[in-house]
Order: structure tokens, then sequence, then C-alpha cells
């Protein structure tokens, strides 16, 4: 159940005052310890309750824009970096919140639409923090079939029906750079539908080189066309404008671009100190966000906890647990996180990201055929040095903790906010794209405990396998 304003006031204040009742409170740097009572600190937090907090702080921001969620920047973000203390608190000897200033571009209203007729329900500009102009006048449509067809879309429309692989980060357009397409052949719009299940479908799809400065080959900073994704049923709605000769119009309102506050959450679990290791989960989401990403930070609290049972001494390396803002800002949080304290990096030799970690399957799924299991659709993502220590371990740990039924492909390359730090440490993800992937049905039913209960397993294995604890 989404919480209302009344409730956020309230939750608002409680959480503070729950850190501020165990000697915490938020503040630039790490500098507060508490060793809370025995039972609750051996208490096993419920996973799927832990993730369920942050979709919940998502779902009550629906409704007030379009593309509602865990943005970067936002309350809710805030909200659920400060759910996430508090999450840590019986698990961790230290934990803190650390405040930056993020600038963001961010569209906050938008219409697609024929004229005079209802907007395209679906429509998302893509991707959703570009420039675009504020109002494209009424224009005909023009359906891409054929490479030659886009000649002909001068002064129009251009649709083109993407193909996705599996989800809407890995699509036709992206893949095919449909967008400078269209603006090559001087198309006054661009629209591509995705081959998404019967029902309403938003969906935040990059259309660019993730991590790119997204608009950086364009003089002004503004994209020279619009550009929007719709869903399969907004796509039939489309090609049958196309075909009575309709025409289409878009509006796009912006807020003002400006500084935002927003939270890094830091905790640490000292052990022997021979290294330190970095786990860290991002706290922003489009929509619910609960596969992307409060499965990762239900993971992240699940290790918390396993790692508060293990003795000291066998606690090899150090451990920040890291609670990132702003992922989906080109890694916004993750650079504040270096550059407030460079030296805190001096220690750290392993990175682990947890990304997406359980995926299941939904109402949606049975009846669009989706592959059973999407856990075996997972990629490991090795770093640019290639962690050859977890490469040859990889199928049997996988295997072993359940997480997945079929040895992953393994890339020596980095994903994300790996990206950050990922030409000086050894660097970690094993993640997958479901579907539903940065749309909002990525919801609190496609979790399961014992999903995550597996992703704390593998993990936790892992981190024996590289030497950062050691087997008992």
């Amino acid at each position: 159940m989404a919480i209302g304003p009344a409730e956020r006031r309230v939750y608002l204040v409680i959480i503070p005052l729950l850190l501020a009742a165990v000697g915490l409170t938020f503040v630039p740097a790490i500098r507060h310890r508490f060793q809370p009572p025995f039972a609750l600190r051996h208490a096993a937090p419920d996973l799927i309750a832990v993730a369920a907090e942050h979709v919940r702080i998502a779902e009550a921001t629906r409704g007030a824009t379009p593309l509602w969620g865990r943005i970067g920047g936002s309350q809710a973000e805030r909200d659920s970096a400060m759910a996430l203390a508090a999450q840590l608190v019986p698990y961790v000897d230290e934990v803190g919140i650390e405040p930056y200033q993020l600038t963001a571009h961010r569209p906050t209203a938008w219409t697609l639409s024929a004229p005079g007729g209802p907007p395209l329900v679906s429509a998302m500009p893509a991707p959703f923090d570009a420039r675009f102009p504020a109002e494209v006048l009424p224009a005909p449509i023009h359906l891409i079939a054929t490479e030659a067809d886009w000649a002909l879309t001068k002064g129009r429309w251009a649709f083109v029906r993407a193909v996705m692989e599996s989800a809407a980060s890995d699509t036709s357009v992206r893949r095919d750079r449909l967008y400078q397409k269209a603006v090559l052949n001087g198309a006054l719009g661009f629209v591509f539908a995705l081959p998404t299940p019967p029902g309403t479908w938003r969906s935040v799809v990059p259309v660019d080189k993730p991590f790119a400065m997204q608009d950086i080959e364009y003089p002004d900073g503004v994209r020279p066309i619009p550009c929007f994704s719709v869903d399969a049923e907004d796509g039939n709605r489309i090609e049958a404008m196309a075909r009575e000769i309709t025409y289409l119009e878009c509006k796009l309102d912006y807020a003002p671009d400006g500084p935002l506050e927003a939270f890094n959450t830091v905790s640490r679990i000292p052990g022997q100190g021979k290294s330190t290791v970095l786990l860290a989960a991002h706290l922003d989401s489009f929509f619910s966000g609960a596969n992307d990403d409060a499965s990762g930070l239900a993971t992240l609290v699940g290790m918390a906890h396993r790692l508060g049972q293990i003795p000291r001494e066998r606690r090899i390396a150090d451990f920040l647990l890291v609670g990132l803002s702003a992922h989906h800002d080109a890694g916004a949080g993750m650079r504040a996180f270096v550059e407030r304290s460079p030296r805190r990096m001096d220690t750290v030799r392993q990175f682990i990201l947890l990304e997406h970690t359980d995926a299941q399957h939904g109402a949606e799924g049975a009846a669009f055929n989706w592959p059973d299991p999407l856990n075996d659709k997972r990629v490991a993502y090795l770093g640019n040095r290639g962690f050859p220590s977890i490469r040859g371990a990889l199928p049997d740990l996988v295997a072993a903790t359940g997480m997945m039924g079929v040895a992953p492909p393994m890339l020596d390359a980095c994903i994300a906010d790996l990206y950050v730090v990922c030409d000086r440490l050894e660097a970690f993800c094993l993640i997958q794209a479901p579907p539903y992937y940065h749309t909002d049905h990525d919801t609190i039913d496609k979790l399961s405990e014992a999903g995550l209960q597996n992703a704390v397993e593998f993990h936790m294995r892992l981190l024996e396998t590289i030497g950062a604890i050691a087997a008992p």
C-alpha cells in the first residue's frame, strides 16, 4: 500500500528519530558508532519487506508527474536513503548520510497526440533527460518498414516498430541509431513502439550509449527533434493514424535546471583491515523500481546481517556498504562518493555492484511467454581487469546458490556505477534486464524472498572466493 502525504510526514519524522535514538544523525561524514542489542543484531531481516519499503516510497509519488518514482535528487530518493540507513542500523558499526548537490535536466509534463484527440498515454520522452524542442506543430506520420522509407520522412513524424531483444534497454533503436537516422533525413519527430504485452506500459528507454553526455553532439544542448517511445497498443493507434493521414503533434514542459539535493547512504562493517571491499546498490528508480533496484538494496541489507554474524577475525577485509543516489544520472552518486573522500578509496580493492538481484515473472510473464526463468538471463561483468579469481569459480557459485541454472556469459567490462572507478579496481556485477526493466510494471510481485536470499548467499560466497572473508 502506498504511503500518503500525512503518512509521509510521519515517516520523515520517525526515521530521523529512530536513528537519533540509537546514536546516529544525518551528517556529512560517517562518524557515529552503534552496537545494538544482541537480539536485534542477530535477527534476520525480512528481505521482501526491506524491498517493499523502497517500492512504497516510489509508489507514493505516482501521479505527481508522468515519470514518477525515486528519481535522482527527489524527495522520494532522499526518503529511500533514510529508510536504508534505518534498515542497516541493526547490522553495521557506522552509518550516515552524505548529501551533495546534483544538477539534472527533467521533463515534467508532455503530450503526444493527434490534434484534438486524446493523448497517447504511454508516450515517454526517450531518453528521459534529453532536451527536446518544447513543441512540434501537427505533421503527418510516415511508417518506416524498409530502409528506403527513411528518405520519405522529411517534414513528417517517423514511426518505427522497434525490435526488443529482452528489455527496453536493448532495442533496434539504440543498436541501429535510428533517432539519428530520423534527424539526418529531416523528420520533424521520431516515435517508436516497443513490443510490450497487452495493457498500458510506460517505459524509460535509452537511445544512446550508456554514461555518455547525452546531448554533447548538439551545439546548444537541445536535440533537433523530439523522440518518444510508446507501448504496443499506442503503436497500433499510430499505425491507424498513418493510414488515415492523421497528423501528430507534441508539447513538452521542463523543470528549471538547477541544483538538487541528493543523499548517499554510507555504512561500514570493520574487519581485519587488510583491504576494503565496496558493496553498493542504487537508491533511485523509474516508477516502482522493485527489481531496479529495491532488490539490490534488500540484498545489501541481507549481506550486512550475514557479515555481522561472522567473527571479526574472519572478516579479512573491511566493508563499505553504500546506497548510491542518482545512478541513472550518469552515476552522479558514485562520483560524489569518490570525490567526497578520495583517501577513503585508497584501501578499496574490490567493488561489487548489487544490481537487479532477483527477477520473477509476475502476472504478465505466463501470458506473454517470457523466458523461464528470468534469472537465467544474467550477464557477469568482471571489470576491465577481468577478475580471474571470480571467472573460474562463477559457474559453480551460481549453481550452488540457486542464482542461475546455467553459467552466465562473462564480459571483461564494466557497467553502470562501476565505470567511475573501473580503471583502478577489481569490479564485478551479475545483472539481468528483465522485460519490465525501466517500466511501470517493475512491481514488488516481481521479487521473491527465496530469490533475494539466493542473491545474499551468492554474494557472501563471492566474498569468500576473493578472500575478503575466511572460510569457517
